[in-house]
């Protein structure tokens, strides 16, 4: 029995490993402040000046006059700084503006040609940050390793790193714009936990769209839900649209839902335990789903015009009422063991509709009710040990398979 030749869901094991990589370089670049002059409150803001009161910047502040050499603005512990939409530039190396604990930085305004935008000092937790546009820096738009951090309507444009790079536990990353960086947003880490991230909009990044490390998740609703993600326009983007998985200790309690990925490689993919994956959609990529998951429910979801639709190579998930239509290859493309399929449906894509691959005895997929219609080469592929939990249709016909499995193709 053939099957679509597409990439092993376990390739995130290599997307973990270069994540890890790329956090230790920025932790070892972070940095605390260093002493300078005090301004803020009725004294302007110079190059290299602690914000020690809140200030809104006017063009009185010399550090919106020119390119500031080190880090233009440091902003002490408790206090806000509007950038009063003036604009932070900064000379070959610099930082923007250095945040700590509990300390605020609002817009509009704008910092450009810095090193990195606005940094989050290392264990300072509790920052705002919003309204803010990072454009033409040479590194991480917004870089944090820090706790309980809230980003709200930011932009990041053309930045050499990430949008954001967020390292910590309870941040929360809404209705921001995250266009043509390298990620658009690197956010959780290792061992972290409780992250929100919701109606983002994020477009023509040359990596990841979103990669999320979402180890545990208390909090309820949907925490990661309405995100609206785009590949390069004029391609397939290599890498994830969006990725949530765990890198260590097993993903409980992610709701993925109602987010949209566009062109692609991998539109979405998951890894953990205990996810709820529903109503979402993936188009035009490479492969619109990888469910690398287990005991997880996976529900209402679409993939439209990729290649393969769903790629499922995780264990005992369950699947209802989700639709691959369209794609160059197969519609669902099935590796892993006693995942049940209830009322999903295979439509119109150029191979064949449901792929089920051999298993043991007794670790068999069961499909129930399912729809396979109009795909080119077959309807079902049904490799031995997979059970029929009955109902499920080809084209017109309604197919029975026993251990053996078997092609069904009318």
């Amino acid at each position: 029995m053939t099957t679509t030749a597409m990439p092993t869901p376990k390739r995130l094991c290599a997307a973990r490993a270069a994540a890890a990589a790329a956090l230790a370089a920025t932790l070892l670049a972070t940095s605390d402040p260093a002493a300078a002059a005090d301004c803020g409150g009725m004294t302007a803001c110079g190059c290299g000046d602690i914000v020690t009161a809140d200030r809104i910047l006017t063009a009185d502040d010399p550090v919106t006059n020119g390119a500031c050499a080190g880090t233009a603005l440091e902003v002490s512990a408790g206090i806000s700084l509007n950038l009063g939409g003036r604009t932070i530039t900064c000379a070959p190396g610099g930082i923007g503006v250095g945040l700590t604990a509990a300390s605020g930085l609002f817009g509009p305004g704008t910092i450009t040609q810095c090193s990195r935008a606005v940094v989050g000092y290392t264990s300072q937790h509790g920052i705002t940050v919003a309204d803010v546009t990072a454009v033409s820096n040479t590194g991480n738009a917004f870089d944090f390793v820090s706790n309980d951090n809230t980003f709200l309507r930011n932009t990041a444009i053309s930045n050499g790193g990430d949008g954001i790079f967020l390292v910590g536990s309870g941040n929360t990353v809404i209705s921001n714009v995250l266009k043509e960086n390298h990620r658009g947003a690197f956010i959780g880490g290792f061992g972290r936990s409780d992250n929100v991230v919701r109606r983002n909009r994020v477009a023509s990044n040359t990596g990841a769209g979103l990669e999320i490390h979402n180890d545990v998740v208390s909090t309820t609703g949907e925490n990661v839900a309405k995100n609206r993600i785009k590949g390069a326009s004029d391609g397939v983007t290599p890498g994830i649209g969006l990725a949530v998985f765990a890198a260590g200790a097993p993903v409980a309690g992610n709701v993925i839902h109602g987010n949209s990925v566009r062109s692609y490689a991998t539109g979405i993919a998951v890894d953990g335990t205990g996810l709820k994956i529903s109503s979402n959609k993936a188009q035009d990529g490479s492969v619109g789903f990888v469910i690398d998951s287990e005991s997880s429910d996976v529900l209402d979801n679409r993939a439209v015009g990729n290649q393969t639709g769903f790629d499922v190579a995780g264990d005992e998930n369950r699947f209802e009422n989700n639709v691959a239509k369209k794609q160059t290859g197969s519609g669902f493309d099935v590796t892993g063991s006693a995942n049940t399929f209830l009322d999903d449906r295979a439509i119109k894509n150029g191979q064949v509709g449901f792929v089920l691959a051999d298993v043991e005895p007794g670790d068999g997929n069961t499909l129930t009710d399912t729809r396979a219609k109009r795909n080119a080469t077959c309807q079902y592929q049904i490799g031995d040990n997979n059970i029929d939990g009955g109902g499920n249709r080809a084209n017109k016909s309604t197919i029975s398979f026993g251990a053996g499995g078997g092609d069904f193709c009318p």
